[in-house]
């Protein structure tokens, strides 16, 4: 308890009046007669002024103050570790405190003292407190993180991403014998994708190791053996698992039947957006499925020449937007779903249902609109829009996906949304970096129409890679706004 040691004598000296029983908890008390009375918390039970179960409570109830010093709550920890009779409770108090434990310092004074006592159950709990604090930088791992440092001493000689993946196999439990939640064990998988870039390395292990028969394992096991791919985020693994239910069973044999036909040239840079690209190509256009990533490229540049490119404004620089900018960007399932995006946008049903959603969008000030683009056999292209809960309303300039719609967009071909809070928005024409890291986030392709003019959007395609492709001008079909 290096780190306890070094907090509690960074206040010591120096003076405050006499330490108190009550002065333990009381928030208004000067800091220094705060400590001095955490540190003499024995003493009060020695002379009969505090019992003993009074002033265990006192002590849980400082190290809950999320807004005291972390030396004052390091102390309080420091005495609670002393009570050998309720270090179960103890135990258990961090197992319940780590996961959204705010103050890195804490998190240290936790996991040393975890470490020392070999209690290899607060893994779950640092893993879930890391996979949080890493979601909020966009995953970029630090590699001074504090709950890395906890992981390894508490698990000496195994890298992160195995403990890591024990805790996403359920493996290491959570606190007493219970398993965790699948939510837990969503998050994990975030981190997990992070510390572990080899995609390759964990398709091995999902498809040959043994691992659990839950709804949770079982999918991502489907996904990895019969679509080659796992989902990188928290949030395509709950995609993932949402396929495994049964209302996907058809859109599951007809995806692994299309994704088994594909050549290694194909499958590099695949990922779990491009399958229903796939089945499109299966039941609409067969020949794509023939043709190598430059072929395609190839055909998608005769198929925009001509279209005006409306470029987006971003830092007072124009960005790229061509096949020429970002081609390179695109994989052969990018390439493929730039391909049914030119279909979807050059169908004029879809451009009338759009206009009309658009509008909608213009009128509503509280924030944007937008759904996804399926496809069948049966009736071809469709657009369905799904405005934003009355809660998850941010403003004019961000469209946040309702659960109804993630729900709804399981086996769709893309996403799309609007920039329509003004006609002559031509500036905002093209994904924002919010736009970008949404994508990213959901692994999903999407579409972004932008008003340039009264009659007529714009259409941008864009993928979780960065890549941006200028669509051309959509016009309406009913002759006016």
């Amino acid at each position: 308890m290096a780190l306890v040691a070094l907090l509690l004598s960074a206040c010591s000296g120096g003076g405050g009046g006499e330490a108190t029983p009550g002065a333990i908890t009381d928030k208004s008390a000067d800091l220094r007669d705060r400590m001095a009375s955490v540190e003499r918390t024995d003493e009060f039970v020695a002379e009969g002024v505090l019992d003993p179960s009074g002033a265990r409570e006192s002590l849980k109830r400082v190290v809950w103050e999320r807004s005291a010093p972390t030396r004052l709550r390091a102390g309080a920890i420091a005495q609670l570790l002393k009570d050998e009779a309720n270090i179960a409770d103890t135990r258990r108090m961090f197992a319940l405190m780590l996961p959204t434990e705010p103050d890195q310092g804490i998190v240290t004074v936790m996991g040393d003292a975890g470490a020392e006592r070999g209690w290899t159950d607060l893994g779950p709990a640092l893993v879930r407190r890391w996979s949080r604090a890493a979601a909020l930088s966009d995953y970029k791992i630090k590699k001074d993180a504090p709950e890395r440092a906890a992981l390894a001493k508490l698990f000496p000689g195994r890298a992160p991403s195995e403990v890591v993946f024990d805790v996403f196999m359920d493996r290491l439990g959570g606190e007493g014998d219970e398993g965790l939640r699948e939510r837990d064990r969503v998050e994990a998988w975030g981190l997990l994708m992070a510390l572990e870039p080899d995609e390759a390395r964990l398709l091995e292990r999902l498809t040959h190791e043994s691992v659990p028969e839950d709804a949770l394992t079982q999918s991502v096991v489907w996904s990895a053996r019969e679509l080659k791919a796992v989902p990188r985020t928290g949030e395509q693994l709950a995609w993932v698992r949402r396929l495994g239910e049964g209302r996907h069973a058809e859109f599951r044999s007809r995806a692994a039947s299309a994704v088994a036909g594909l050549s290694t040239e194909q499958m590099r840079g695949w990922a779990l957006r491009h399958m229903a690209g796939v089945m499109y190509a299966s039941e609409r256009h067969p020949e794509w499925l023939v043709m190598s990533r430059s072929g395609l490229l190839e055909e998608a540049g005769r198929r925009l020449k001509g279209r005006t490119v409306f470029r987006r404004e971003m830092a007072g620089t124009l960005t790229g937007e061509t096949l020429g900018d970002d081609g390179d960007k695109l994989s052969w399932g990018d390439a493929l779903l730039l391909m049914v995006a030119i279909d979807c946008v050059d169908d004029r049903g879809v451009a009338g249902a759009l206009f009309v959603s658009a509008e909608r969008d213009r009128r509503d000030t509280t924030t944007e609109y937008g759904g996804l683009i399926d496809w069948s056999a049966s009736r071809g292209f469709a657009a369905t829009t799904y405005p934003p809960r009355p809660t998850e309303r941010y403003g004019d300039d961000r469209f946040v996906a309702s659960q109804e719609m993630l729900d709804a967009g399981d086996a769709s071909v893309l996403f799309f949304h609007f920039h329509a809070s003004d006609y002559a928005n031509r500036r905002y024409a093209g994904p924002s970096d919010g736009d970008l890291e949404y994508a990213k986030r959901q692994g999903r392709c999407g579409l972004v129409y932008t008003f340039v003019s009264p009659n007529k959007m714009n259409a941008d395609y864009y993928t979780p890679d960065g890549a941006v492709v200028d669509l051309g001008a959509v016009e309406r079909t009913d002759g006016g706004g």
